[in-house]
């Protein structure tokens, strides 16, 4: 009595098999860098990658990977050669590829225009930059029962990754044209392999101009510096471990055309009266840094001196006493001596104040402005405002 059943069953699963074949169990599309896939939305994308790049250029592109039909473990994703014209090659070496983490945000900030949920943000690299090798996973063993857990890798690594069946993992790739490359169009593939599943690839087209961007960037940033990171790598602050974690920082940003911040201790030390302390070993390191690492901005740190309360509750909450104003207008004017002398007094700004948000601060800003330019007028001050229009009866910041 059960076989038609049975028979019924493998016909059923037979031909559901044929229309889920349909499908490949691994989905990619391509994004270009500027546009984000959230882990609940339908897959978009385009079938192959294009893209575009001067000479001497680092551009980016996603590829998501999605798993429609059922659970993947992603184990390996790799990059061909880039073949150009006339036998042309760009190496694989020239692509940096990441896995995009997804971060909860809990609460949204005011004024947000999305709600809480998973965003992709950090970009966890496939291989280790310092090692070269693949990111370890981290786990924790016994060497024998009783004794402690010993924990090694780290929490967020490349590979493997899962995808659960619905959902996607968007993978991010930097490509760096070298400044010596033949324009025009090449082509190379990227290939995902799961666990189970045929390779899947995606084509890659990429039109190299015949152009090349300078090496120092023209276009001015400022990205803060990185004095909190010794928190984060439980390191203790200006030690050589920390200043380790603080320039491979800096070199991420140099190499995507980012002014990175210049190291604390690279810069010139103040003495008690307001002067520099400049020494020769000092002044090579900051030089070499600055070529290096492609430096367009030289940013001035405040004076120690002559600082005003952001608390504006106090009477003399904008009132600068005179020992310390003379003793900032001297640290002001050794350091545009000191940018002039080694021609770098055009990319210098001094950093007053960050988003003034009541009309006091508006006050103190032009206090601190006028004692800049009492020193050093040629100096450049930069002020940041918040991001709301502030009132129009305070005060003019910059009369």
């Amino acid at each position: 009595m059960r076989l038609p059943v049975i028979i019924g069953c493998l016909a059923w699963v037979a031909f559901n098999s044929l229309v889920a074949g349909d499908e490949p169990a691994v989905q990619l599309t391509a994004l270009h860098s500027m546009e984000r896939i959230l882990q609940h939305e339908s897959p978009f994308g385009r079938e192959t990658v294009e893209m575009a790049a001067a000479r001497n250029e680092v551009e980016s592109f996603q590829v998501v990977v999605a798993a429609p039909r059922e659970n993947l473990r992603v184990t390996a994703v790799e990059i061909t050669d880039f073949s150009g014209p006339n036998g042309q090659l760009l190496s694989r070496d020239q692509a940096t590829l990441y896995r995009q983490e997804y971060v909860r945000v809990r609460l949204s900030t005011p004024r947000a225009e999305l709600p809480p949920g998973l965003y992709p943000d950090p970009l966890v690299p496939l291989i280790n930059p310092l090692t070269g090798e693949p990111i370890e996973p981290r786990s924790q063993r016994r060497e024998r029962w009783g004794e402690p857990l010993v924990t090694s890798g780290y929490d967020m690594y490349g590979l493997p990754f899962e995808v659960f069946a619905g959902q996607h993992q968007p993978l991010w790739v930097d490509v760096r044209v070298p400044a010596d490359a033949v324009a025009g169009e090449y082509r190379a593939a990227l290939r995902v392999r799961a666990a189970g599943q045929p390779v899947a690839e995606i084509p890659i087209v990429l039109t190299v101009w015949d152009f090349a961007l300078p090496d120092l960037p023209t276009h001015r940033t400022h990205f803060g510096s990185f004095g909190n990171i010794f928190r984060w790598f439980d390191v203790p602050r200006g030690s050589e471990e920390f200043q380790a974690i603080e320039i491979e920082y800096c070199r991420a940003l140099a190499d995507h055309r980012i002014t990175p911040p210049i190291p604390r201790q690279l810069l010139p030390t103040v003495a008690a009266d307001g002067s520099l302390q400049i020494t020769p070993e000092q002044h090579a390191a900051l030089e070499q840094y600055i070529t290096d690492l492609r430096v367009a901005d030289f940013q001035i740190p405040r004076a120690p001196f002559a600082r005003l309360p952001h608390s504006t509750a106090r009477p003399d909450y904008k009132q600068i006493d005179p020992e310390q104003r003379e003793k900032a207008i001297r640290y002001y004017r050794d350091y545009d001596r000191y940018l002039k002398e080694h021609g770098w007094d055009q990319r210098a700004y001094i950093y007053l104040w960050d988003e003034p948000n009541l009309p006091e601060n508006y006050e103190q800003v032009r206090v601190l402005g006028e004692l800049v330019r009492e020193a050093s007028p040629d100096l450049k001050r930069l002020v940041v405002e918040q991001t709301y229009p502030h009132a129009p009866d305070w005060p003019d910041m910059d009369p």
